[in-house]
């Protein structure tokens, strides 16, 4: 057998992968909203969830991000941040130093008030006319913040502009419950978000490992990768993904190969395929720190908003 089998089985597989996001991101056929009841992720069902993923973070392109999240954190400024903060534990509450109210749809972090020196919790929903009366002005929730890489995010941001206690508009995206859609088709059911993305980034992994033609032997390659989104004028078109490798920083020749696969597979997702996190500092995060074991038994793909708790 000649050399040339093991590359057509490589491209084979790369070309099923082609095949499979350029389905999800071209399958204006299955726009038909589809019945939450139906838990397309049992089957993987990709053209079915990304059409409902895309549904339920729609407020992602909003009218906060043209108001007051104006600013993105930089790839080089993301990079910094992993250095200081890559073996850091938080212990400190996401919470601390701000506002929050409990509600049933979770615990919002109150990033904008127009009350001075009321708790929200004294006056949002109250049925109290004259305490109503004092919001007035845009409100700003971030709903269960996570620490981040020295940040303070959430996906799913929430928007409320009143007049005397009266809702006029509201934008907000509370009724999402991921940050990227592999943790929404990921077969893991309640908790937060941030459950949710480790259940993500290991399908991201499994999806990987399927494309992955290489024996690994019994060799072991663990490295550390910042997956963000590139700015349009770079690509010339919006969306596309990129990948940086941070550590280490002189990779042998088969992490270089394993960093190269995920560059290219990255390279193939589709615009939303991750959601923008939001910070306290009013900035948007477009970028994911992932820790990626690669072994004979296959690819680990961890998340360190999971891996520093």
């Amino acid at each position: 057998m000649d050399g040339s089998a093991p590359n057509e089985k490589s491209n084979m597989k790369k070309t099923i992968f082609i095949m499979v996001f350029l389905q999800i991101a071209l399958s204006s056929a299955y726009a038909q909203w589809i019945d939450e009841g139906k838990e397309e992720w049992a089957t993987l069902n990709f053209p079915r969830a990304w059409i409902s993923y895309l549904h339920d973070t729609k407020a992602d392109r909003s009218i906060l991000r043209q108001n007051y999240f104006k600013d993105t954190i930089s790839v080089e400024e993301m990079k910094a941040a992993f250095e200081r903060h890559k073996d850091t534990i938080f212990r400190t509450s996401p919470y601390a130093g701000y506002d929050s109210i409990n509600t049933f749809y979770g615990k919002f972090l109150v990033l904008l008030s127009p009350l001075k020196g009321v708790p929200m919790k004294d006056v949002w929903m109250t049925q109290n006319k004259d305490k109503a009366k004092l919001l007035t002005g845009d409100i700003i929730f971030l709903k269960e913040p996570k620490r981040y890489m020295g940040y303070t995010v959430t996906p799913n941001p929430f928007l409320e502009t009143r007049n005397k206690g009266y809702i006029k508009v509201v934008d907000n995206s509370v009724y999402s419950y991921c940050a990227d859609f592999f943790s929404f088709i990921s077969p893991i059911l309640g908790g937060s978000w941030t459950r949710r993305t480790k259940g993500g980034a290991k399908l991201l992994g499994n999806l990987i490992d399927m494309g992955w033609n290489f024996d690994m032997d019994h060799e072991e390659r663990t490295f550390s990768v910042l997956l963000y989104e590139k700015h349009k004028d770079e690509t010339g078109k919006e969306g596309t993904y990129g990948l940086e490798l941070l550590s280490p920083k002189a990779p042998d020749g088969l992490t270089q190969r394993a960093f190269d696969n995920m560059k290219w597979f990255v390279g193939k997702l589709p615009y939303g395929t991750y959601r923008p996190l939001y910070t306290t500092d009013f900035r948007i995060m477009t970028g994911r720190y992932y820790r990626v074991t690669v072994n004979k038994c296959g690819w680990l793909v961890e998340d360190y908003m999971n891996i520093n708790l």
